[in-house]
């Protein structure tokens, strides 16, 4: 029988689903180290966050799309290039001041890397080897500094 494939472009699929194995199966990419193909799924996360309805997915989906195809640069060599993004990672999601002060915290990319710890597991090692690949021990950045310590959720006592 031919084999059927999990659409995740269907009407149903929660978007939050959409984004767990968008970023999941980008991260495989990585691993295997197929970049193109990583890039490509990054990139159409990107692409497909812009045509939701709800606005805190969007965010979330664009800031896990601009997080992975940052790492893609990283295993790539590409430090610098790499670096830029996350820079603009960050620094988008600084922008964010019109939205209400709680929305702006759910959708931060320290609350997309809470919500997606393979890949704040993966931007701590991508930074971590950018570092390493331009001949440095810290990042000039102190705000790429602070993803290499990827945030961990707090403990119930």
């Amino acid at each position: 029988p031919p084999r059927r494939s999990f659409d995740l472009n269907h009407e149903g699929t929660k978007q939050e689903d959409t984004i767990k194995a968008a970023v999941e199966l980008g991260l495989l990419y990585v691993k295997e180290r197929r970049f193109a193909e990583a890039n490509d799924r990054f990139g159409k996360l990107r692409d497909r966050a812009a045509d939701w309805r709800d606005p805190a997915a969007a965010r979330t989906a664009a800031a896990a799309a601009r997080l992975g195809l940052a790492v893609v640069l990283a295993y790539e060599n590409k430090a610098d290039a790499s670096n830029r993004l996350f820079q603009e990672a960050v620094a988008q999601d600084l922008t964010k001041v019109q939205y209400p002060k709680l929305d702006r915290a759910a959708v931060s990319v320290s609350w997309t890397l809470l919500r997606h710890p393979d890949l704040s597991h993966a931007v701590s090692e991508a930074l971590t080897r950018n570092a390493a690949n331009l001949g440095k021990t810290r990042l000039d950045s102190p705000a790429l500094e602070q993803l290499r310590t990827p945030p961990r959720a707090a403990k119930k006592e």
